[in-house]
C-alpha cells in the first residue's frame, strides 16, 4: 500500500467494502495491531478487523489456515521469544501469540465463514483457485447484491452475532448431539430449478423444543442456530413478541435489513416471492425461523398453528409442554431434559477444570438442571471453593454477584419486578425503565453484568432468565416490606396467588418460595410476616404442594413451622 492521506485501517476497511470477496491466509504471524487511536479495538490485528469489515459489508470470506502440524520454515510469533534483544518487549510477543490463537478460534467457531486448511504454497494456490472458481460460477447468473454466497455470509454473520449477544458459547455446550440436529439433516439439498416449485419437504411440521424452566430449551435453540450457520443454511433468530403479526414483521425486517441489505421493508410474503424469483436454487424451506422466549401456551399454540409452510419457512421454538400442542398442532416435539451425571461431569470439567465436586445428594440433583449448573460455575470465578447448600442459596448469591456493580440500579429493577404480580407489563418498555429512575450508564452496567438484556428489538429490557425474574420479584417484595411501603398482608397477596393464563402465565410460579426464603433471613427479624405468609400458603395450596415445597427451604424454616403448629387447634392439627 503506497502513501495515502487517510489512516491505514480506514483505507483497508474501505477497500474491503469495495471488493467482491475476501481471501484471508492465516499462518503463524498475527500482524499489525492498530491502537485505539488508529481505529483499533480489543487488541485485534488488522487482518482480523478486515475480516469483520467484510462480514459487516456482506462480502463472502474464504479463510485458509495453515495446518498446525505442517513443518514451517518462515517466521512464527513464538520464535520472536528466542530473538529478543534489549529493545523488544516480551509482553508484546506473548500478546501476539495469544491474539493469533484467539483469531484462529474465532474464525473456526464464531465468524461463520468458509474455512479450509493448507500445507504447501502449491496446494494453497489450488485450493484458493478452486474456491473462487466455484464461487464465481455460483454468482455469475445472479444480479449484483443478490448473490447467494453473500446472502449466506450476511445471514450467518447476523445469526452468530445474535448468539454471541445472548451469551451462547459452543465450547460450553456439552450435550453430545444437538436435540434438533435432525432438522439440519432433513433440510433439502439445493438443486438447480426451472421455477419456484415447492420442495417435498415444504410441509415439514414446526419443531417444538419442550422442557421445564432451566433445562436448556433456549440453549438447544441456540445450538441449532449455530449448526445451521455452520451448514450455511439460512436462518433468523428472534425473541418472541407475543403476537404473530409482530413476529412476521420482525423476521421480514431482519431479512431485508441485515441479509438482503435493502433500504426498503417488504412483507414476508413479498420476501418469499422475491427469493423464489431471484434465488430459484433455494428450495423450501428456504429459511428457518427460530423463536426464543415463548412462554405463554396460547401464544405458542398460535405460532405452531400458523401456516409457515405457505411462506416456504420452517419454525422452531421452545416452550413448556402442553397437551393442547399434540391435540391441536401436532408439532415435531423434541424433549429437552436435565443433564445426566456424565453431562454434568463434562460441563464441570470444561468450566472449572474438575470432573466432579462432592455435593450433598439433593444439591447434586439440582445441579443436573443446566441453568443451576451454569450459575454455580459462574459464581466460582475459576475456583471451586464455594458450594451452595440449596437452590435458594445459589440464586441469592447469583443475585448479589450480578448486581454488585450497580446495587441501587438493581434495587430499582427489583422494584419494577415487585409490581409484576399486579401490573403484568413485561418486558419493561424503556419508558418504564426511565420512570423507575434508571439511566443509560446504570442500565449498561446491569446489561454488562448479564442481569438484563435487550428485548423487543431494543425497545424493552428483560431479566436474562425467568427463574432470576422470580427472584427479582421476591427481592422487590421483601425490600418493600422492610421499608414499610407494603404490609405483610399485601406482600402475601402478591406473592401467593393463582397464576393467570395471561402473557406471563406460569412464568412467576417460583415467587412464593423465593419470597419465603428471603423472609426467613435471620437478620431481618420478620417472624410475624413469615407466620402470615404461611397462613396465606395454607389457604392457596393443597397439602401436596405444601409437603413438596416447604422442605426445600431446609433448617431455617423449621422454627417457623413449629411456631405455626403451636397456633393451630389440636383437632385441626390432627387433620
Amino acid at each position: 500500500m503506497g502513501a495515502l492521506p487517510q489512516p491505514p485501517l480506514e483505507v483497508c476497511e474501505r477497500q474491503i467494502r469495495e471488493s467482491d470477496a475476501l481471501v484471508v491466509l492465516v499462518a503463524h504471524r498475527y500482524g499489525w495491531v492498530p491502537s485505539p487511536e488508529q481505529g483499533g479495538r480489543d487488541g485485534k490485528s488488522v487482518t482480523w478487523l478486515e475480516v469483520e469489515a467484510a462480514l459487516d459489508a456482506g462480502r463472502p470470506v474464504f479463510a485458509f489456515v495453515v495446518q498446525d502440524e505442517h513443518p514451517w520454515t518462515g517466521d512464527r510469533e513464538q520464535d520472536r521469544l528466542l530473538q529478543l534483544d534489549g529493545s523488544s518487549d516480551p509482553g508484546e510477543v506473548v500478546r501476539a501469540v495469544q491474539g493469533l490463537q484467539r483469531f484462529k478460534h474465532w474464525l473456526r467457531s464464531e465468524a461463520g465463514v468458509v474455512i479450509d486448511t493448507f500445507t504447501t504454497p502449491e496446494k494453497l494456490a489450488a485450493k484458493v483457485t478452486s474456491a473462487l472458481a466455484s464461487w464465481a460460477i455460483n454468482t455469475s447468473t445472479s444480479a449484483p447484491g443478490l448473490r447467494l454466497p453473500a446472502i449466506r455470509a450476511r445471514a450467518n454473520h447476523h445469526l452468530l452475532r445474535c448468539l454471541k449477544t445472548l451469551g451462547y458459547k459452543r465450547e460450553w455446550d456439552i450435550r453430545e448431539v444437538s436435540a434438533a440436529r435432525a432438522l439440519i439433516l432433513e433440510a433439502p439439498e439445493e438443486a438447480p430449478s426451472s421455477g419456484p416449485e415447492p420442495s417435498s419437504l415444504s410441509a415439514l411440521p414446526p419443531v417444538l423444543l419442550a422442557g421445564d424452566s432451566g433445562q436448556g430449551k433456549s440453549w438447544q435453540l441456540y445450538r441449532l442456530g449455530y449448526e445451521l450457520a455452520q451448514e450455511e443454511k439460512l436462518a433468523v433468530l428472534i425473541q418472541g413478541t407475543g403476537a404473530i403479526a409482530s413476529d412476521l414483521e420482525a423476521v421480514a425486517s431482519i431479512f431485508c435489513r441485515e441479509i438482503w441489505e435493502s433500504g426498503s421493508m417488504r412483507s414476508l410474503q413479498d420476501v418469499r416471492d422475491m427469493v423464489r424469483r431471484e434465488l430459484p436454487e433455494l428450495q423450501d424451506p428456504w429459511l428457518t425461523v427460530l423463536i426464543d422466549g415463548v412462554r405463554d401456551h396460547e401464544y405458542a399454540l398460535s405460532l405452531l398453528q400458523y401456516p409457515w409452510q405457505g411462506l416456504g419457512l420452517r419454525l422452531v421454538l421452545g416452550c413448556r409442554w402442553s397437551d393442547r400442542f399434540a391435540q391441536e398442532a401436532e408439532p415435531h416435539t423434541i424433549q429437552v431434559s436435565n443433564f445426566t451425571v456424565k453431562d454434568l461431569s463434562r460441563y464441570l470439567k470444561i468450566r472449572l477444570g474438575v470432573d466432579w465436586i462432592d455435593f450433598p445428594e439433593d444439591m447434586r440433583e439440582y445441579l443436573k438442571i443446566p441453568l443451576l449448573a451454569r450459575l454455580f460455575c459462574d459464581l466460582q470465578s475459576g475456583f471451586t471453593t464455594w458450594k451452595p447448600f440449596n437452590e435458594y442459596n445459589l440464586f441469592e448469591r447469583a443475585w448479589v454477584w450480578q448486581t454488585a456493580r450497580a446495587p441501587l440500579a438493581a434495587s430499582a429493577v427489583a422494584g419494577l419486578a415487585a409490581r409484576l404480580p399486579e401490573e403484568r407489563v413485561y418486558p419493561w418498555p424503556t419508558s418504564m425503565i426511565w420512570a423507575a429512575g434508571l439511566r443509560d450508564a446504570e442500565v449498561r452496567a446491569l446489561v454488562d453484568s448479564g442481569l438484563l438484556r435487550l428485548a423487543s428489538g431494543g425497545r424493552s429490557l428483560e431479566i436474562w432468565h425467568d427463574r432470576i425474574l422470580n427472584w427479582a420479584v421476591a427481592e422487590g417484595l421483601v425490600s418493600a416490606l422492610r421499608s414499610g411501603e407494603i404490609t405483610p398482608e399485601t406482600l402475601a397477596s402478591r406473592a401467593v396467588q393463582e397464576q393467570s393464563d395471561g402473557p406471563l402465565g406460569r412464568r412467576l410460579d417460583y415467587i412464593a418460595m423465593d419470597t419465603l426464603w428471603l423472609l426467613t433471613t435471620p437478620e431481618f427479624g420478620l417472624d410475624e410476616a413469615v407466620s402470615q405468609f404461611l397462613i396465606a400458603l395454607e389457604s392457596q395450596w393443597d397439602r401436596q404442594q405444601l409437603l413438596r415445597n416447604l422442605p426445600t427451604l431446609g433448617a431455617r424454616i423449621v422454627p417457623h413451622l413449629v411456631s405455626r403448629l403451636a397456633t393451630i387447634p389440636s383437632s385441626e392439627e390432627e387433620e
